[in-house]
């Protein structure tokens, strides 16, 4: 096996996070900005927790997948100053097409009530754990359709 060339595949593809960054070159947001629609995003085995720092939306119909549950979380601290003016961590557009496989997705220190996940699109979510510490953890508005498949978890922590 030539583990370089499988290494250099992935990179070039821009499908897969590579590391646990924020931002910048091999994190999820570089992925999702590099992605087309109908494209999914992979997780190399060396990523396992994930803080967004920022909000993110996502603009374009992608899965986003983890191979197993529980491998892969996705953070969020509402305290952080640069999340103070956001009102969601997560936003799926109208008409947009997001399912979330085999992941974990949580939110700490929601003060103000802010929903962890903002959807107005198609939300999938399968073998998906969604977690927070206050209502509303999903705010699914009425442009937004939410499908649950498999095992899937909405809790307050």
């Amino acid at each position: 096996v030539d583990v370089m060339s499988d290494v250099a595949t992935l990179i070039i593809s821009g499908n897969t996070v590579l590391n646990e960054n924020n931002e910048g070159l091999h994190s999820l947001r570089n992925a999702l900005e590099c992605v087309v629609d109908g494209d999914t995003i992979f997780f190399h085995a060396s990523v396992n927790l994930i803080s967004l720092l920022d909000p993110i939306q996502i603009n374009k119909n992608v899965t986003i997948y983890g191979d197993t549950i529980g491998d892969i979380t996705i953070f969020t601290d509402f305290d952080l100053p640069s999340m103070s003016n956001s009102n969601f961590a997560w936003k799926i557009p109208q008409s947009k097409n997001v399912p979330l496989e085999n992941l974990i997705i949580k939110h700490n220190n929601n003060s103000l009530s802010k929903p962890l996940l903002l959807n107005e699109g198609n939300l999938i979510l399968k073998n998906v754990k969604v977690l927070g510490n206050i209502q509303p953890i999903i705010l699914n508005l009425l442009s937004g359709n939410i499908t649950a498949e498999m095992n899937v978890e909405i809790r307050i922590d």
